[in-house]
């Protein structure tokens, strides 16, 4: 990793507008050297080969829904306590060491710790209360280093798909016979035209069976939208086709499709 970064009082400022912004909160010295001296620890702490409080987990669970920045909470006998989608930690010093309140946030699980591989180091945000002390939007934002590490739950349901490189969408039977996209009352199946388009140009691949099973689960590639000029729109040497924006009449598009990313980009002109 490239040089321990060091906050100035703007640097800092810049990350904790609203901070500032209420109850006349400042920035003092005493803020930017505790922030510091975080950041020195944290960065001095890189090296270190077993898994602490405050690394981040890539977590994969089992029926492949991919958690990029797990929080690992508390270890204790050779078991750690992730949170799967964590607010940012309050962090503070004891007896010259870096500790952490719980955090908030959830899922929770627990894994062995020596199931845990190190995969490298990234960035990642923390927060103290400032010198205003305890109070309404009283936390100080800053961010710090923090070792990574992969964990894949056994026995994925669905092979090498997840949503670390896929967008996936669960489809469930009502008591009514109709299908509607899990979670929601959205009915998930447009017409066969709309649906078998949708899965073909995002490579969708299908885990069971409308006509037989109650719950079929799709995996496709994920989807980036843009809307540009009409000018530029035009100039795209990509492969037009027609898409619903929105539940509205159809429009016009045209689709790039990345194999090594698993993305189309969506492009749509202005005005439609």
């Amino acid at each position: 990793m490239s040089k321990c970064r060091v906050y100035t009082k703007e640097r800092l400022e810049r990350n904790n507008a609203v901070y500032l912004s209420e109850y006349s909160h400042r920035i003092e010295k005493s803020d930017i050297q505790f922030a510091n001296r975080c950041v020195k620890m944290m960065y001095n702490a890189l090296c270190f080969n077993r898994p602490k409080v405050g690394d981040i987990i890539q977590y994969t669970t089992q029926d492949g829904e991919y958690y990029p920045h797990a929080h690992i909470d508390r270890i204790e006998n050779g078991m750690v306590s992730v949170c799967l989608n964590p607010f940012v930690p309050f962090i503070f010093i004891r007896d010259g060491e870096i500790e952490m309140e719980s955090v908030s946030g959830g899922p929770w699980v627990q894994v062995p710790e020596s199931a845990l591989q190190k995969t490298g180091t990234e960035s990642k945000w923390f927060r103290f209360f400032g010198s205003s002390g305890v109070c309404a939007y009283g936390s100080i934002e800053f961010e710090g280093y923090a070792n990574c590490w992969e964990y894949k739950e056994k026995n994925p349901l669905f092979g090498e798909y997840s949503t670390k490189l896929y967008d996936r969408t669960v489809f469930r039977k009502g008591v009514d016979g109709k299908w509607y996209i899990s979670g929601s009352t959205i009915l998930g199946l447009p017409s066969k035209e709309d649906f078998e388009q949708w899965k073909r140009e995002l490579k969708a691949v299908q885990f069971g069976d409308f006509d037989k099973d109650d719950t079929v689960t799709i995996f496709t590639y994920k989807e980036w939208h843009y809307l540009v000029p009409l000018k530029k729109w035009r100039s795209l040497a990509y492969p037009q086709s027609k898409r619903r924006i929105n539940g509205r009449n159809y429009t016009c598009v045209k689709l790039h499709t990345d194999d090594n990313a698993k993305v189309v980009s969506v492009y749509r002109y202005a005005n439609t």
